[in-house]
């Protein structure tokens, strides 16, 4: 599945925005570095500064599953417990 494109809405707790901000911020340079990556970027919602999207695009599934498992995603997820509240995630093709 060439260029997966990936939209995730993630959502802070009430306060935590700045915290979560940071904590997806590190996440940037690692991740385009990785192999498959073709666009990592993350967005703040304007009305709502707890919303926050990110929007990926990656080769292949296979490059996204490995990123799943990366070191960076793994310590992010540790670090962000009680910051990040959740994460919707949206798999799209291009058509």
């Amino acid at each position: 599945m060439p260029n997966l494109v990936i939209i995730a809405k993630i959502t802070a707790a009430e306060g935590q925005s700045a915290a979560a901000k940071a904590a997806l911020l590190e996440l940037v340079d690692p991740t385009r570095k990785e192999a498959g990556c073709i666009q990592y970027d993350f967005h703040q919602d304007l009305k709502n500064p707890h919303l926050f999207y990110a929007y990926e695009q990656w080769e292949t599934v296979e490059h996204l599953q490995a990123h799943g498992k990366s070191e960076h995603i793994n310590a992010m997820r540790a670090k962000t417990k009680g910051i990040i509240l959740s994460s919707e995630l949206s798999f799209l093709n291009r058509i």
